[in-house]
């Protein structure tokens, strides 16, 4: 690939004439006739073998996450618009062991990974509200994600459907948003029962991630520690 100096002296079309008229001369000989660099010379006349010594003196291969935050474009964020879905679909993200499907991966592989049989949506919304229905034609209250005795905010209003409680921070969430995700408590994903079911906002599960609860805890202490000492 060509920059733009490169293209607006032709550098590429003078290297190929040039060889085509001396095609036994050095490539310092022909840099000095073309008034370019060897690199450059090299570059055209083997690009691949160029792009590996370019790789190799970049730190490329060395050191390839600082190369790749040095000098490779980031892919941009995921559209972050809260959108709203039905508290189904979220129950089937847990169901079925995750929202998509990565490489190789279909509904039915991970089926069987799952350890739990016969598991349905229902059961695991009930895990939250206790009563509702998949159709959702009824309000229920939420229970509190720890105590699991009915839950209420702050004003001693209760908390109702699609309304409850994130398991990680405590704060009240729609769980039909975007924001909202499905936690699996323990950290595998593949623990379909539906004591493991949870809801959490979408920053919280990604800290999470496959860590269990304690997992969690110990790695924000550490976190917690060093920012006080050095943050502040």
């Amino acid at each position: 690939m060509q920059n733009n100096i490169s293209i607006q002296r032709g550098l590429k079309e003078k290297i190929n004439r040039y060889f085509l008229s001396n095609p036994y001369t050095t490539y310092r000989d022909a840099a000095k006739e073309i008034d370019c660099s060897i690199s450059m010379i090299t570059y055209y006349k083997d690009p691949i073998e160029a792009r590996k010594q370019i790789s190799a003196r970049s730190g490329k291969i060395e050191w390839p996450k600082i190369f790749r935050f040095c000098f490779e474009k980031r892919k941009p964020y995921a559209n972050n618009e809260e959108r709203f879905t039905s508290l189904r679909k979220k129950g089937r993200t847990f169901i079925y062991a995750c929202s998509g499907n990565k490489k190789g991966e279909t509904y039915m592989n991970k089926k069987e990974k799952l350890i739990h049989k016969k598991i349905n949506i229902r059961q695991c919304l009930n895990e939250i509200w206790p009563g509702i229905e998949v159709n959702e034609k009824i309000s229920c209250q939420s229970v509190h994600p720890w105590t699991k005795e009915l839950d209420y905010d702050d004003k001693g209003e209760p908390i109702m459907s699609p309304y409850t409680r994130s398991t990680l921070t405590g704060e009240i969430i729609n769980a039909k948003s975007t924001k909202t995700e499905v936690d699996h408590k323990d950290g595998n994903r593949f623990n379909n029962h539906p004591t493991n079911f949870s809801f959490t906002e979408r920053f919280a599960n990604a800290m999470k991630s496959d860590l269990s609860y304690e997992q969690l805890y110990e790695n924000c202490k550490l976190v917690i520690k060093n920012y006080e000492r050095h943050g502040k």
